[in-house]
Protein backbone atom coordinates (compact mmCIF):
# COMPACT_ATOMS: atom_id res chain seq x y z
CA UNK A 1 0.00 0.00 0.00
CA UNK A 2 1.35 3.37 -1.00
CA UNK A 3 1.93 5.77 1.84
CA UNK A 4 0.53 9.26 1.89
CA UNK A 5 4.02 10.77 1.67
CA UNK A 6 4.79 8.59 -1.36
CA UNK A 7 1.67 9.78 -3.16
CA UNK A 8 2.49 13.40 -2.28
CA UNK A 9 6.00 12.95 -3.64
CA UNK A 10 4.70 11.56 -6.92
CA UNK A 11 2.29 14.48 -7.24
CA UNK A 12 5.07 16.99 -6.61
CA UNK A 13 7.25 15.35 -9.25
CA UNK A 14 4.36 15.40 -11.72
CA UNK A 15 3.70 19.06 -11.06
CA UNK A 16 7.41 19.89 -11.45
CA UNK A 17 7.59 18.00 -14.75
CA UNK A 18 4.42 19.74 -15.93
CA UNK A 19 5.74 23.19 -14.98
CA UNK A 20 9.08 22.47 -16.67
CA UNK A 21 7.22 21.39 -19.81
CA UNK A 22 5.11 24.55 -19.80
CA UNK A 23 8.20 26.70 -19.27
CA UNK A 24 10.05 24.96 -22.12
CA UNK A 25 7.00 25.30 -24.36
CA UNK A 26 6.77 29.02 -23.55
CA UNK A 27 10.47 29.43 -24.31
CA UNK A 28 10.10 27.74 -27.71
CA UNK A 29 7.05 29.81 -28.64
CA UNK A 30 8.81 32.98 -27.52
CA UNK A 31 11.90 32.13 -29.58
CA UNK A 32 9.75 31.42 -32.67
CA UNK A 33 7.83 34.67 -32.10
CA UNK A 34 11.01 36.74 -32.02
CA UNK A 35 12.35 34.84 -35.03
CA UNK A 36 9.22 35.85 -36.95
CA UNK A 37 9.70 39.47 -35.85
CA UNK A 38 13.33 39.33 -37.01
CA UNK A 39 12.30 38.04 -40.45
CA UNK A 40 9.82 40.89 -40.82
CA UNK A 41 12.47 43.42 -39.82
CA UNK A 42 15.09 41.93 -42.17
CA UNK A 43 12.60 42.03 -45.04
CA UNK A 44 12.00 45.73 -44.37
CA UNK A 45 15.75 46.40 -44.24
CA UNK A 46 16.20 44.68 -47.61
CA UNK A 47 13.43 46.83 -49.12
CA UNK A 48 14.99 50.03 -47.76
CA UNK A 49 18.40 49.12 -49.18
CA UNK A 50 16.86 48.90 -52.66
CA UNK A 51 15.81 52.56 -52.55
CA UNK A 52 18.11 54.83 -54.55
CA UNK A 53 18.68 58.38 -53.32
CA UNK A 54 18.10 60.91 -56.13
CA UNK A 55 20.91 63.29 -57.03
CA UNK A 56 20.16 67.00 -56.79
CA UNK A 57 20.85 68.76 -60.13
CA UNK A 58 23.87 71.00 -60.50
CA UNK A 59 23.16 74.70 -61.18
CA UNK A 60 23.90 75.99 -64.67
CA UNK A 61 27.32 77.55 -65.44
CA UNK A 62 27.60 81.30 -64.92
CA UNK A 63 29.62 82.05 -68.07
CA UNK A 64 26.87 81.39 -70.62
CA UNK A 65 25.37 83.88 -73.05
CA UNK A 66 22.03 85.47 -72.16
CA UNK A 67 19.96 83.15 -74.36
CA UNK A 68 21.82 80.03 -73.22
CA UNK A 69 21.48 81.14 -69.60
CA UNK A 70 17.70 81.32 -70.03
CA UNK A 71 17.61 77.84 -71.55
CA UNK A 72 19.95 76.39 -68.90
CA UNK A 73 17.96 78.02 -66.08
CA UNK A 74 14.72 76.63 -67.46
CA UNK A 75 16.24 73.15 -67.64
CA UNK A 76 17.64 73.53 -64.13
CA UNK A 77 14.19 74.40 -62.77
CA UNK A 78 12.72 71.42 -64.60
CA UNK A 79 15.32 69.14 -63.01
CA UNK A 80 14.59 70.65 -59.60
CA UNK A 81 10.88 69.89 -59.96
CA UNK A 82 11.74 66.34 -61.03
CA UNK A 83 14.00 66.00 -58.00
CA UNK A 84 11.26 67.21 -55.64
CA UNK A 85 8.83 64.73 -57.16
CA UNK A 86 11.29 61.85 -56.95
CA UNK A 87 12.28 62.63 -53.39
CA UNK A 88 8.62 62.88 -52.31
CA UNK A 89 7.99 59.49 -53.92
CA UNK A 90 10.97 58.11 -52.04
CA UNK A 91 9.56 59.35 -48.73
CA UNK A 92 6.20 57.83 -49.63
CA UNK A 93 7.88 54.48 -50.33
CA UNK A 94 9.64 54.53 -46.95
CA UNK A 95 6.32 55.43 -45.31
CA UNK A 96 4.67 52.43 -46.99
CA UNK A 97 7.46 50.10 -45.84
CA UNK A 98 7.12 51.33 -42.25
CA UNK A 99 3.33 50.92 -42.31
CA UNK A 100 3.55 47.44 -43.83
CA UNK A 101 6.22 46.34 -41.36
CA UNK A 102 4.25 47.66 -38.40
CA UNK A 103 1.16 45.77 -39.59
CA UNK A 104 3.10 42.52 -40.14
CA UNK A 105 4.63 42.72 -36.67
CA UNK A 106 1.20 43.23 -35.16
CA UNK A 107 -0.10 40.13 -36.96
CA UNK A 108 2.51 37.73 -35.56
CA UNK A 109 0.85 35.02 -33.42
CA UNK A 110 1.64 35.85 -29.78
CA UNK A 111 -0.29 32.98 -28.13
CA UNK A 112 1.74 31.48 -25.28
CA UNK A 113 4.60 33.96 -25.77
CA UNK A 114 6.45 35.50 -22.84
CA UNK A 115 5.01 39.01 -22.20
CA UNK A 116 8.50 40.54 -22.17
CA UNK A 117 9.02 39.48 -25.80
CA UNK A 118 5.66 40.95 -26.77
CA UNK A 119 6.66 44.22 -25.09
CA UNK A 120 9.88 44.41 -27.15
CA UNK A 121 7.95 43.94 -30.40
CA UNK A 122 5.35 46.50 -29.33
CA UNK A 123 8.16 49.04 -28.85
CA UNK A 124 9.37 48.23 -32.36
CA UNK A 125 5.83 48.87 -33.61
CA UNK A 126 5.73 52.16 -31.69
CA UNK A 127 9.04 53.15 -33.30
CA UNK A 128 7.65 52.37 -36.74
CA UNK A 129 4.55 54.47 -36.05
CA UNK A 130 6.69 57.41 -34.95
CA UNK A 131 8.94 56.91 -37.99
CA UNK A 132 5.90 57.17 -40.24
CA UNK A 133 4.85 60.38 -38.51
CA UNK A 134 8.31 61.87 -39.08
CA UNK A 135 8.25 60.95 -42.78
CA UNK A 136 4.76 62.43 -43.25
CA UNK A 137 5.85 65.69 -41.61
CA UNK A 138 9.05 65.75 -43.66
CA UNK A 139 6.99 65.43 -46.83
CA UNK A 140 4.91 68.41 -45.71
CA UNK A 141 8.04 70.52 -45.17
CA UNK A 142 9.50 69.44 -48.52
CA UNK A 143 6.25 70.29 -50.28
CA UNK A 144 6.07 73.68 -48.55
CA UNK A 145 9.61 74.44 -49.70
CA UNK A 146 8.75 73.28 -53.21
CA UNK A 147 5.69 75.55 -53.29
CA UNK A 148 7.74 78.53 -52.14
CA UNK A 149 10.35 77.77 -54.79
CA UNK A 150 7.82 78.00 -57.60
CA UNK A 151 6.03 81.05 -56.21
CA UNK A 152 9.18 83.07 -55.56
CA UNK A 153 11.66 82.25 -58.29
CA UNK A 154 13.09 85.78 -58.08
CA UNK A 155 13.77 85.47 -54.36
CA UNK A 156 17.19 83.91 -53.79
CA UNK A 157 16.39 82.98 -50.19
CA UNK A 158 13.49 80.70 -51.15
CA UNK A 159 15.39 78.55 -53.66
CA UNK A 160 18.26 78.31 -51.18
CA UNK A 161 15.85 77.11 -48.53
CA UNK A 162 14.23 74.58 -50.83
CA UNK A 163 17.55 73.28 -52.10
CA UNK A 164 19.02 73.21 -48.60
CA UNK A 165 16.13 71.24 -47.20
CA UNK A 166 16.52 68.53 -49.77
CA UNK A 167 20.28 68.44 -49.49
CA UNK A 168 20.01 68.13 -45.70
CA UNK A 169 17.63 65.19 -46.09
CA UNK A 170 19.88 63.46 -48.63
CA UNK A 171 23.14 64.08 -46.77
CA UNK A 172 21.74 62.63 -43.55
CA UNK A 173 19.74 59.87 -45.20
CA UNK A 174 20.17 56.55 -43.44
CA UNK A 175 21.37 58.16 -40.24
CA UNK A 176 19.46 58.57 -37.02
CA UNK A 177 16.30 60.64 -37.04
CA UNK A 178 17.81 63.34 -34.83
CA UNK A 179 20.78 63.98 -37.15
CA UNK A 180 18.48 64.18 -40.16
CA UNK A 181 16.11 66.63 -38.48
CA UNK A 182 19.00 68.68 -37.06
CA UNK A 183 20.33 69.08 -40.60
CA UNK A 184 16.94 70.18 -41.92
CA UNK A 185 16.34 72.52 -38.96
CA UNK A 186 19.76 74.11 -39.43
CA UNK A 187 18.98 74.92 -43.07
CA UNK A 188 15.64 76.44 -42.10
CA UNK A 189 17.25 78.56 -39.37
CA UNK A 190 19.93 79.87 -41.73
CA UNK A 191 17.66 80.69 -44.68
CA UNK A 192 14.15 81.13 -43.25
CA UNK A 193 12.51 84.31 -44.49
CA UNK A 194 9.30 84.40 -42.48
CA UNK A 195 7.63 81.32 -43.97
CA UNK A 196 5.43 80.32 -41.04
CA UNK A 197 4.32 76.99 -42.54
CA UNK A 198 7.93 75.84 -42.91
CA UNK A 199 8.81 77.03 -39.40
CA UNK A 200 5.85 75.05 -38.04
CA UNK A 201 7.02 72.04 -40.03
CA UNK A 202 10.46 72.33 -38.49
CA UNK A 203 8.97 72.26 -34.98
CA UNK A 204 6.93 69.18 -35.85
CA UNK A 205 10.02 67.41 -37.20
CA UNK A 206 11.92 68.20 -34.02
CA UNK A 207 9.08 66.75 -31.92
CA UNK A 208 9.03 63.66 -34.14
CA UNK A 209 12.78 63.19 -33.76
CA UNK A 210 12.53 63.58 -29.97
CA UNK A 211 9.84 60.89 -29.88
CA UNK A 212 12.06 58.55 -31.87
CA UNK A 213 14.99 59.22 -29.56
CA UNK A 214 12.76 58.17 -26.64
CA UNK A 215 11.67 55.08 -28.58
CA UNK A 216 15.30 54.19 -29.22
CA UNK A 217 16.23 54.50 -25.54
CA UNK A 218 13.20 52.45 -24.48
CA UNK A 219 13.94 49.80 -27.11
CA UNK A 220 17.59 49.45 -26.11
CA UNK A 221 16.65 49.15 -22.43
CA UNK A 222 13.91 46.59 -23.09
CA UNK A 223 16.16 44.51 -25.37
CA UNK A 224 19.00 44.49 -22.86
CA UNK A 225 16.75 43.52 -19.93
CA UNK A 226 14.87 40.90 -21.94
CA UNK A 227 18.02 39.29 -23.30
CA UNK A 228 19.45 38.95 -19.78
CA UNK A 229 16.16 37.60 -18.45
CA UNK A 230 15.59 35.08 -21.24
CA UNK A 231 19.18 33.80 -21.10
CA UNK A 232 18.52 32.81 -17.48
CA UNK A 233 14.88 31.77 -17.92
CA UNK A 234 15.23 29.82 -21.19
CA UNK A 235 18.89 28.64 -21.34
CA UNK A 236 18.09 26.04 -24.00
CA UNK A 237 17.81 28.81 -26.63
CA UNK A 238 20.50 31.15 -27.98
CA UNK A 239 19.12 34.69 -27.67
CA UNK A 240 22.22 36.49 -28.97
CA UNK A 241 21.09 36.57 -32.59
CA UNK A 242 17.44 37.22 -31.80
CA UNK A 243 17.44 40.10 -29.31
CA UNK A 244 19.68 42.97 -30.36
CA UNK A 245 20.93 45.49 -27.80
CA UNK A 246 22.30 48.06 -30.26
CA UNK A 247 20.18 50.14 -32.60
CA UNK A 248 21.65 52.66 -35.03
CA UNK A 249 19.36 54.85 -37.09
CA UNK A 250 16.31 53.41 -35.35
CA UNK A 251 13.83 55.01 -37.73
CA UNK A 252 15.33 52.93 -40.55
CA UNK A 253 15.04 49.72 -38.51
CA UNK A 254 18.77 49.12 -38.35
Amino acid sequence: MKTRSHILGVLLISVSVSLFGCKRDSGEKTFQYLQSEQRVRERAQAQLKQISIPVFPDPPPTNLSFSKTLDATSEYLRQQRAFFDEFTQLLTKVEEICNQTEMEMGNIDAAGVDPDAIRVVHIYEQTLGDSTRLIIDMKEVVQAANNQLHRNLANEITPNLAVGLLQACVQNWGGAAKSTVDGVAGIIDRTLAGFANIETGKELLQKDAAALERDKAELLSACSQTKTSFTAKYPESNWNGIIHVSVEGAWFLK
